[in-house]
């Protein structure tokens, strides 16, 4: 196979993970994220479009049965990795883990505890929005023009902006009721948003894109921003 030859393969191949980054927004990390989407896929329609994809059945429970090292051949995680997702996942309230025999073998059982999955969702949805004290519980949160972003956050790059504030002062514009924030001339609204998600929830990519974010303003400001 030449480079061309796998190039036309690679646009039609079906040997894929479909991964939205709101699942990683959720647990924090990458390899966590793909576990997640994998198990909310069992939960879709079935091709009859009627019901899941869920077949085993414990204790009045849907579940997902699988062996840590059958999640490789799914979407390429270790044991190790599985081992480890699943203890994050089940101290985070998100799922529930059991053994139950399955085909006659001791087997790690899985289901998602759906409340505590889109109590999260919603959570992150809603401090994705910021302060404008428009958000809309359930939805996820719009771009500028109006369009779903679904649960996209951008570090803006640096530079400054075009709206130059001369007083060097920290302050608040009233722009069509939406309230913006500029500091030496530079938007800071999505800092303060990150800070304030910062601080309500314990997700380790949050505080560091904060961070990064932190250091992107200092550069271009040359001096610090109390938040």
């Amino acid at each position: 196979m030449d480079f061309d030859t796998f190039l036309k393969w690679e646009k039609t191949t079906r040997d894929t993970i479909d991964l939205k980054k709101i699942y990683i927004d959720i647990t924090g990390d990458l390899a966590s994220g793909v576990l997640l989407s994998q198990l909310v896929y069992y939960y879709l329609p079935d091709k009859s479009g009627k019901k899941d994809k869920l077949r085993v059945i414990k204790e009045g429970k849907s579940w997902v049965a699988k062996r840590r090292e059958d999640w490789w051949d799914e979407c390429r995680l270790k044991p190790k990795q599985v081992d480890r997702i699943l203890k994050d996942l089940k101290e985070a309230g998100l799922i529930e883990v059991k053994i139950f025999k399955f085909n006659g073998v001791p087997t790690t059982h899985i289901r998602l505890i759906k409340e505590a999955f889109m109590q999260r969702l919603n959570d992150l949805i809603q401090n994705s929005r910021g302060e404008n004290g428009n958000s809309s519980k359930g939805k996820f949160p719009k771009e500028e023009d109006g369009n779903s972003s679904k649960g996209k956050m951008e570090i803006p790059q640096k530079g400054i902006s075009n709206n130059i504030d001369y007083s060097h002062r920290l302050h608040t514009e009233n722009n069509n009721s939406k309230t913006s924030y500029t500091y030496r001339g530079l938007n800071t609204s999505l800092f303060h948003r990150m800070w304030k998600t910062r601080l309500k929830m314990n997700l380790k990519h949050i505080k560091t894109m904060t961070y990064k974010l932190w250091k992107t303003l200092t550069r271009s400001l040359c001096s610090p921003l109390i938040p």
